[in-house]
């Protein structure tokens, strides 16, 4: 296969609404600037678009010929509304093709100048409801560089109300089947997958940072332990529309009457768990005047509770 139509390179511009991204990029085929294409539309967030070409709006099909005609290419992409749209970015991007178009830096656009810390290394026990989408949000953020997974047990289809789960995960292990949702969306992290209690598995963990979401009210000793130890601990559990968030505590240090000493289940649905995990990786990677990590506090709230003291504005 020649290496362009003619033998020639092409110097392309590519701007997003008018405003140049990429000057002077030199490219050999049409394929490289279908790719350019594609990789501006997936890092500025669009799935539909136009795209102009020295101002001439072109379809997919006519890369070739516009690539043959110009030795120099201003490329202008525009995002589009589902009916006006000429372009699709998923009917000429091959899927198997996607992940070579993708740069590891795209991840960050969004979030680069937020105050997030990196950290090197998190153990998440308990991979129900609230777990889950610790350690996938965890994952999403790229800001952990390895992930300890623990839980012995296996999805049940009631747990598809309130986790990422997907019902052809049923009878698997929750951490190896979490491992692989997370394998899916961001294959640099590591991780460890424990199939077991965590009293069993916590002098072998390698992570400073525990997050603990296992209803298990058996474990208080071995999390005094961990604190012990000059560990850090988040700890959180749910009931209903009720969220509890207790850093470097134990539940044992905020008492509950008539406690069994087993698992215990609660009534929830899946904004519940949803929102915890969100507030517990805020807890954890956000960067503000004190570090939440270093201190001990109990957080109580409700979803309601949430949404009322929000500073709402009628219309």
């Amino acid at each position: 296969m020649p290496s362009s139509l003619n033998g020639e390179r092409r110097t392309v511009t590519i701007m997003v609404n008018g405003m140049p991204l990429l000057k002077n990029v030199s490219i050999e085929t049409p394929l490289d600037l279908k790719a350019l294409i594609a990789r501006t539309a997936q890092e500025n967030g669009m799935g539909r678009f136009d795209v102009y070409i020295n101002d001439t709006r072109v379809l997919p099909g006519d890369i070739d010929k516009m690539f043959m005609n110009n030795r120099s290419l201003k490329v202008n992409i525009i995002p589009a509304d589902v009916a006006a749209s000429t372009w699709i970015r998923e009917t000429y991007c091959d899927p198997n093709e996607i992940e070579k178009l993708v740069r590891p830096e795209s991840f960050f656009l969004r979030q680069k100048n937020l105050p997030l810390r990196k950290i090197d290394s998190v153990a998440v026990a308990g991979l129900g409801g609230i777990g889950s989408w610790i350690a996938y949000f965890l994952a999403l953020s790229r800001q952990i560089g390895f992930l300890e997974l623990i839980d012995f047990d296996y999805i049940e289809p009631h747990n598809l109300n309130r986790t990422p789960y997907n019902i052809k995960q049923v009878c698997f292990l929750k951490a190896r089947a979490i491992a692989d949702i997370i394998r899916a969306s961001n294959k640099e992290i590591g991780f460890q997958t424990y199939e077991y209690p965590l009293e069993t598995v916590i002098h072998d963990l390698r992570s400073d940072i525990l997050i603990e979401a296992t209803d298990s009210l058996k474990l208080r000793p071995y999390l005094k332990e961990w604190l012990r130890s000059g560990k850090r601990l988040i700890t959180v559990h749910y009931d209903g529309e009720s969220i509890t968030i207790g850093v470097n505590l134990v539940p044992g240090e905020w008492s509950i009457s008539n406690e069994s000493p087993g698992y215990t289940t609660a009534p929830v649905y899946v904004a519940t768990p949803a929102v915890a995990a969100a507030l517990v990786v805020h807890i954890l990677l956000w960067i503000s005047e004190e570090d939440f990590l270093d201190k001990k506090f109990l957080y109580k709230t409700t979803l309601s509770r949430l949404v009322k003291s929000a500073s709402l504005e009628e219309v």
